[in-house]
């Protein structure tokens, strides 16, 4: 592929399924072109801290189901261990 169609592929953007090109502002060779990948960085930095948290709460959660599904196991067991539960599995 030539050079300079590399950067006029490097022009064009997709934005929700339609191609578009992208103005010159938006090139990162250009004059404070550098600026938009540092704030797309910084923004995929912060989801990245974003999704952790998220992550980090729903294993907090899994881990206290898990811990009063011990619980509530164990009472059932000791229950049926008791003769408490009607088994109707039994053979006559």
């Amino acid at each position: 592929m030539h050079w300079s169609c590399c950067v006029c592929l490097a022009g064009i953007m997709a934005t929700n399924g339609s191609v578009e090109a992208a103005s010159a502002s938006d090139n990162f060779w250009e004059i404070d072109g550098f600026k938009r990948t540092v704030r797309r960085t910084e923004d995929g930095m912060q989801q990245c801290g974003e999704l952790m948290k998220m992550m980090h709460e729903r294993a907090e959660i899994e881990k206290d189901y898990a811990k009063r599904l011990r619980v509530w196991c164990k009472k059932w067991a000791d229950n049926a261990e008791k003769g408490a539960i009607i088994c109707t599995n039994t053979c006559d």
